[in-house]
C-alpha cells in the first residue's frame, strides 16, 4: 500500500504567487477592455455626428414618411395584442388555479379576460361544502384576489345531483397586462 502525505498549510503557501500573478494578468487584461471599449465608444459618437454633417448637408430636413395604409395599422394592432397576451402572467395564474386545486373538484373551464383583469374558473363538485372550500383555497392564493363565487347550480337529474360553478377572481394588477 502506498503511503499518501498530505499537506494542506504547505499547497497554500505555492499557490499564492500563482493567485497573485493570475490576479495582475486578469486587472491588466480589464484594463486593455476599458482601454478598447473607450475608444470604439468615442469613434462610434464621432462617426455618428460625422453621419449627421452629412445628412444635413445632402437634403437638409428629411421629408415625413408617407401614411401607413389602414391594413398595415390594422395588422399592428392585432400583434401588438397578440404579443400583450403573450407577455401576461399565465404562469402565476395556472400555479394559483393548481395551487387550490383539490381531487374532490373537477375543473371545466378557465377564462381569463385580460382588459378586466379577471378570470372566471368553472368547475363540478360532489356537495356545496366541497365547492365552498375550493373557494376559500382560491381566495387564500396571494396573486389572486376579489374571489367570488358567481353561480352554482345543482343538477338536479344526475342521481349523484353535483354542483357546477363558476368563481371569478381577479389576477392582474391594473396597467400591468401591457
Amino acid at each position: 500500500m502506498i503511503r499518501l502525505d498530505l499537506d494542506f498549510a504547505g499547497s497554500v503557501r505555492r499557490g499564492r504567487w500563482f493567485g497573485i500573478g493570475l490576479l495582475l494578468v486578469a486587472s491588466v487584461a480589464t484594463a486593455k477592455m476599458l482601454h478598447i471599449y473607450s475608444s470604439a465608444t468615442s469613434e462610434s459618437n464621432l462617426l455618428q455626428a460625422r453621419a449627421e454633417q452629412l445628412e444635413q448637408r445632402a437634403g437638409g430636413p428629411k421629408p415625413d414618411r408617407a401614411p401607413v395604409a389602414e391594413s398595415t395599422l390594422r395588422e399592428i394592432r392585432h400583434a401588438n395584442e397578440v404579443i400583450g397576451q403573450i407577455a401576461l402572467p399565465w404562469d402565476r395564474l395556472f400555479k394559483s388555479v393548481e395551487a387550490a386545486a383539490s381531487n374532490k373538484v373537477g375543473l371545466l373551464g378557465i377564462t381569463p379576460d385580460q382588459k378586466g383583469g379577471t378570470v372566471e374558473v368553472s368547475g363540478e363538485c360532489a356537495d356545496l361544502q366541497t365547492m365552498f372550500d375550493y373557494v376559500k383555497r382560491l381566495d387564500q392564493q396571494a396573486s389572486l384576489g376579489r374571489v367570488y363565487l358567481l353561480n352554482h347550480q345543482i343538477n338536479a337529474q344526475d342521481p349523484q345531483r353535483p354542483v357546477r360553478f363558476t368563481v371569478t377572481a381577479s389576477w392582474l394588477q391594473p396597467n400591468s397586462a401591457l
